[in-house]
């Protein structure tokens, strides 16, 4: 008789393990479109890291839609316009060695669905109906990465999964410069997304 019970033990056990198994791995966040393993410390230390560059004149400010208004002196209804926004930050970098600067946002919100919602809504203000010049940025396309000149540099509109940019190049000489050094934040971001 305890042959039969240990038999049932072990069967019992394997199918319990083989359970939490299934389980463990329909829950993994690696199976939603929508989710990302980075963070926002994630990506503001990838930029922080890029050769050159380094903390600007502001300190990084994070956000969520309730203090955002802070930043944008009152300008930020459309970054909240539909409650999708979760959080954020805004942080400087500049380049010592040519006298570039960066003003970049980063904003989580939610699902690419969201993101990608923002990203239109805003290219189609600014960019299209601004009638701003546009940049080409190597490597993107204009599906998920938007520039336009801007006084001594370059304005961009990106997003990849749940992370909308706008970022700001300024102290160039040339717009190509400009869009070079936008490519190298931008495959950092996506590399880390």
């Amino acid at each position: 008789m305890s042959a039969r019970i240990t038999k049932y033990i072990i069967s019992g056990l394997v199918l319990s393990l083989t359970l939490g198994l299934i389980i463990i791995s329909c829950s993994s966040p690696n199976n939603s479109s929508n989710t990302t393993s980075a963070s926002l410390d994630d990506l503001y230390n990838a930029a922080a890291s890029i050769n050159g560059w380094t903390e600007g004149n502001e300190q990084r400010f994070n956000f969520t839609a309730e203090n955002l208004h802070f930043k944008i002196n009152g300008g930020d209804y459309s970054y909240i316009k539909d409650s999708t926004l979760k959080e954020g930050y805004f942080a400087t970098l500049q380049n010592a060695s040519t006298g570039a600067y960066l003003e970049y946002f980063v904003f989580d919100y939610n699902t690419q669905a969201n993101a990608k919602k923002e990203f239109d809504y805003l290219v189609q203000k600014r960019i299209v109906d601004g009638g701003m010049t546009e940049v080409n940025i190597a490597g993107f396309n204009s599906s998920s990465v938007r520039a336009a000149e801007v006084g001594g540099g370059i304005q961009v509109y990106a997003y990849f999964n749940k992370y909308y940019f706008e970022m700001t190049f300024s102290g160039y000489n040339s717009t190509s410069d400009a869009a070079n050094d936008a490519a190298i934040f931008l495959n950092k971001f996506k590399s880390k997304i």
